[in-house]
């Protein structure tokens, strides 16, 4: 089977949840912010070039987890 290229969007209180949560990441552990969101980016990839390795929630959004 083909993969299935999609765009990935985020909400903007879904962009604005990240930054809070690497910010408070960071503020446990120096470093710890930037894994975050190099994980998040990690993710977003993997979802945008083979959606259909992932669960569609409510469509046409896919749950992605990190790890």
């Amino acid at each position: 089977m083909a993969n299935l290229s999609l765009p990935v969007s985020f909400h903007r209180a879904a962009s604005a949840e990240c930054v809070e949560a690497s910010t408070w990441y960071e503020g446990k552990r120096r470093g710890l912010g930037i894994e975050f969101i190099t994980e998040i980016e990690r993710c977003i990839l993997l979802a945008s070039s083979d959606s259909l390795h992932f669960a569609f929630v409510m469509h046409p959004y896919a749950y992605v987890s990190a790890g």
